[in-house]
């Protein structure tokens, strides 16, 4: 039997917490509107920022499903405004992916598309899936979900919470996938190396060897593409049974079809899974920010999250960031956004969206990030410096 998710562990017997402004849900089908009129708490929710959608093409931040406070799997689609300030559920008809959490999104900025993968899905009749665990390539093309991968497509195993970043190195501009969770991979969790055209799904990096030219199996790694680096940078995850640390980064052009290489002597933060990295444009630094240090990631188990935060630059080592910063937590949503409601100045930075902990189970609170300071977002136009 496949080993779950470890965040979906921490909703069970938790204290319920909303979200500023949140109303209390009454919903007819919570599972494809999950909050009224904001999103409601979640963790392990796909999400990625669009930047060529939104209010004036500013940009928009685009969230689909995780899992909530009563374990319930969900279905919906929301969209955060970052000129307007605003969150608005997508009543959407047609065709929409079925319920999941551990799914991931990337934006494809070679194409201008936001790209969801796979995931845990919800088999239920609610749920709407095939299947538990999914292969399933889906767009978002800023007013519906766009099947992708049809006839002569040749899709990965299906599989959950694996890596997941754009790669704009020069000669790449493919979205790229490592690892996850699933049953169907041999060995488990999966070791393999995946890249999205847009069109089709290819495996490279098939001659690398695990841990020297791949970071071999794990689950619940992230992974983001640094400009100022020229290469996508994957940390941590864990093997089913142990954390892993280490930071590698990829090149698409070396060896046959690409290598990874474990990067030394740059002080990475210790082993962790189910944390979360962006990458900061206007700072031009990878930022990591919590995640599980000790498994199994649930009260019974004496697992623990944490809330440290660490930023690594074009050159030089990870550097551990002391300011004052969101409450411990994995599972979140972390995503940059080149604009923001926040100041006259428009303020470029990173958002950070819900969530779970090891008291609250699913956590609904909204923060921002300057690069330099975190403020928790109240309404629209309002992020307080004090939390």
């Amino acid at each position: 039997m496949r080993r779950l998710l470890m965040c979906l562990s921490l909703l069970v017997g938790m204290v319920s917490v909303l979200v500023v402004g949140v109303a209390p849900e009454a919903l007819a089908d919570p599972i494809t509107h999950c909050g009224n009129p904001l999103p409601c708490a979640r963790n392990a929710m796909a999400i990625a920022f669009d930047k060529h959608l939104g209010a004036n093409g500013h940009g928009q931040i685009v969230m689909f499903g995780g899992t909530d406070k009563s374990n319930r799997t969900l279905r919906d689609t929301w969209i955060y405004d970052v000129e307007t300030g605003a969150w608005t559920w997508q009543n959407l008809t047609g065709t929409v992916p079925c319920a999941r959490h551990s799914a991931r999104l990337a934006y494809d900025e070679t194409r201008q598309e936001t790209i969801m993968f796979g995931g845990d899905g919800d088999t239920s009749p609610s749920g709407g899936c095939s299947s538990s665990l999914l292969n399933d390539t889906w767009a978002w093309t800023g007013t519906a979900w766009s099947s992708r991968c049809g006839v002569g497509c040749t899709p990965p195993a299906a599989r959950a919470s694996f890596a997941f970043a754009w790669d704009g190195a020069t000669g790449d501009g493919y979205i790229l996938m490592h690892g996850g969770n699933g049953s169907s991979c041999s060995p488990s969790p999966c070791t393999d190396t995946e890249k999205w055209n847009g069109t089709n799904w290819t495996q490279v990096c098939t001659g690398c060897t695990s841990g020297s030219t791949s970071p071999g199996g794990r689950e619940s790694p992230s992974m983001i593409y640094s400009a100022a680096r020229g290469h996508v940078i994957l940390t941590g995850g864990d093997d089913g049974s142990t954390l892993l640390d280490g930071s590698w980064q990829w090149n698409g052009s070396s060896g046959t079809d690409g290598q990874w290489q474990l990067l030394t002597g740059i002080s990475s933060p210790a082993a962790r899974s189910q944390h979360r990295m962006a990458y900061d444009e206007n700072t031009q630094l990878v930022m990591l920010f919590g995640g599980c240090t000790m498994l199994p990631c649930t009260p019974a188990g004496g697992g623990t999250v944490t809330d440290d935060q660490f930023s690594l630059g074009g050159t030089g080592t990870w550097s551990t960031v002391t300011t004052h910063r969101p409450t411990a937590r994995c599972c979140f949503g972390l995503v940059y956004a080149s604009y923001s409601p926040f100041s006259t100045s428009h303020d470029k930075g990173i958002f950070l969206f819900g969530g779970a902990d090891l008291t609250n189970g699913s956590l609904g609170d909204f923060y921002f990030y300057t690069g330099a300071a975190w403020c928790k977002i109240q309404s629209s136009s309002s992020c307080t410096t004090t939390f």
